[in-house]
């Protein structure tokens, strides 16, 4: 677990519930809801496409959104916020960007190109 998620970890055992560190998402409650933490920079937050695409899978999944050391969340988010979301957008004051990878691909003669 990185810091965020340890600290939205201790956030949620406080509020009384019982979580699981999970991957995609973040964290799991033995209800099965899911947490996805992210740490706000300036304004906004970021997820990978593959990310964003695995998280939509869950009907309930919440983004906690934290402030560097706060203590509880700045803003909570339902995953169906994210539902028409492309490249950037602002949910609730938040920019919620996507980024897309360039992966460079090795030819045989030794030539690169980005995709």
């Amino acid at each position: 677990m990185n810091k965020t998620e340890l600290i939205a970890y201790n956030w949620l055992t406080k509020q009384g519930l019982r979580v699981l560190p999970s991957g995609n998402p973040d964290l799991i409650g033995e209800d099965g809801k899911g947490y996805e933490v992210k740490l706000l920079r300036g304004n906004s937050i970021a997820f990978s496409p593959g990310q964003l695409e695995k998280l939509r899978e869950y009907e309930n999944v919440e983004l906690l959104i934290f402030r560097d050391l706060d203590t509880e969340p700045y803003k909570i988010l339902h995953i169906s916020e994210l539902d028409d979301i492309n490249q950037n957008n602002n949910i609730g004051g938040v920019n919620v960007q996507v980024f897309h990878k360039q992966m460079k691909f090795q030819m045989p003669e030794d030539e690169q190109f980005l995709v």
